[in-house]
């Protein structure tokens, strides 16, 4: 099972750690505001209740027009489509030949879109502007607690390399057979006995299309190889060794820049200095290999640099 964590807290559902993220509300100041329990954990509820205390209530989610309503229609969309994706992954295990899982992958795709656009419309709604003020509601629900007041849209970050982490994160523990059938039905090369590489292009096509941040897909002369990555990102000015820059998304890189010997993507930051990461061509639970997994590694302290792609 995934952790989504920020810092000292535990968000309970992937909804509310991708819109906690997009709203780059990481702070230990905001997300205890936003923790009405003092339980260190965060939940969908939490954040839904900021819409419910705003006095300009909620905007109109699927022709409802009340905050509860409307908190009910989301929960109910959410719930339906959820439960269509366990399903589909469902469905990709037991899969045998590549033009099934190639469907049930198509059908995965619409289906995530689906829960995203839904999950989006509902938390759009804790940024509509106040009536007569210059205030958002989140703003107004918090007294100012996490923008400081002035309008800041809660929302409004960039969630370009969050959604590479949350695509990977979906083929945790899934072996090196099942992967190839996966990426070349996807069209993406799979390299076997070296993949970490076309496992981190999959995921960054897969998420983007053509329109890769950085134009990675377009201008990167070699995306198999870890050292010809690590070049690109030094040309474009995104390389770093400086841990404070990263963010989920981002790729990680191991050996000395120039030397680079393995590639994953980074799944948290956190506190001690460490990365929590997604990986390709790696080793499962048990240290075992055998063709290589794709596995998450939490706290990984051992790293030669970054790719910046948020």
């Amino acid at each position: 099972m995934a952790d989504y964590s920020i810092g000292n807290f535990q968000i309970e559902t992937k909804n509310a750690y991708d819109a906690l993220l997009k709203a780059e509300a990481t702070s230990d100041r905001i997300l205890k505001a936003v923790d009405k329990n003092s339980d260190t954990k965060i939940s969908e509820d939490e954040l839904i209740s900021l819409v419910d205390e705003s006095s300009s209530g909620i905007a109109n989610l699927g022709g409802t027009t009340n905050a509860t309503d409307s908190k009910q229609s989301y929960l109910q969309q959410q719930q339906t489509l959820q439960t269509q994706l366990s399903a589909l992954y469902s469905k990709l295990g037991k899969a045998k030949d590549t033009e099934t899982m190639s469907q049930i992958m198509s059908q995965i795709k619409s289906t995530q879109a689906q829960l995203d656009s839904v999950m989006n419309s509902y938390y759009s709604t804790l940024v509509q502007p106040n009536p007569g003020t210059n205030s958002s509601v989140i703003t107004g629900g918090l007294g100012g607690a996490l923008t400081g007041g002035g309008g800041a849209n809660i929302l409004g970050g960039s969630d370009a390399g969050t959604k590479t982490a949350n695509y990977a994160i979906q083929f945790d523990g899934s072996d090196a057979s099942k992967m190839e059938s996966i990426m070349t039905s996807n069209g993406c090369q799979f390299d076997s006995g070296a993949w970490c590489a076309d496992f981190v292009t999959f995921a960054t096509k897969m998420t983007y299309g053509s329109n890769s941040p950085h134009d990675f897909l377009n201008s990167c002369p070699n995306k198999a190889s870890c050292p010809e990555i690590g070049s690109w990102a030094e040309s474009k000015g995104i390389y770093t060794t400086d841990i404070s820059k990263v963010q989920p998304g981002d790729f990680v890189l191991y050996g000395s820049r120039g030397d680079e010997r393995h590639i994953g993507i980074v799944t948290k930051v956190n506190s001690d200095g460490t990365v929590d990461t997604i990986e390709g061509n790696t080793s499962d639970d048990n240290g075992g290999y055998n063709g290589g997994v794709v596995n998450q590694h939490s706290h990984v302290s051992r790293w030669g640099g970054f790719v910046l792609m948020h």
